[in-house]
């Protein structure tokens, strides 16, 4: 298991980045928002990115299959490491990417969204897809080409 300071510190990190991601997109489609640290102000309600929302276990996820996919498919150690290292933007993005649908799902749908909804608890699942199809992206760039004649 990974020490509880490291793990702490690494979902501060996951944390501060999503809600820097999602407020940056929350202010790029025009809604009006101010933000408090974790608590991203809306007009009719607040959201709280917790310890929960960020992002820890699809990160530890996709931290694993770069693991595997860049031990498979990449032969130089420097692009494995860049695949590791690609893990915690897409997961920032990713994450950030769910606040905001969330958000705005609250905003202009039903408030519920950013509560105890099923699309909050289990919409993670399509997010993470996200991530893995974003992932396997960078891997196809990093991906050792061979000379064709």
């Amino acid at each position: 298991p990974v020490p509880s300071m490291v793990m702490d510190h690494i979902i501060t990190m996951l944390r501060v980045g999503s809600t820097d991601v999602a407020y940056s997109l929350l202010k790029l489609t025009g809604t009006p928002v101010s933000r408090d640290g974790y608590l991203i102000f809306f007009p009719e309600m607040i959201v709280e990115v917790a310890e929960e929302c960020s992002g820890i276990r699809s990160s530890m996820a996709l931290f694993l299959t770069s693991l595997v996919s860049g031990y498979m498919f990449l032969k130089k150690p420097w692009k494995r490491i860049v695949l590791l290292l690609m893990v915690v933007p897409i997961s920032v993005l990713r994450n950030g990417l769910r606040i905001l649908i969330l958000s705005l799902l609250g905003m202009y749908v039903d408030i519920s969204f950013v509560g105890d909804n099923i699309a909050h608890r289990r919409g993670g699942v399509f997010f993470f897809a996200l991530s893995v199809l974003l992932l396997f992206s960078v891997l196809w760039l990093l991906r050792d080409r061979k000379a064709r004649h």
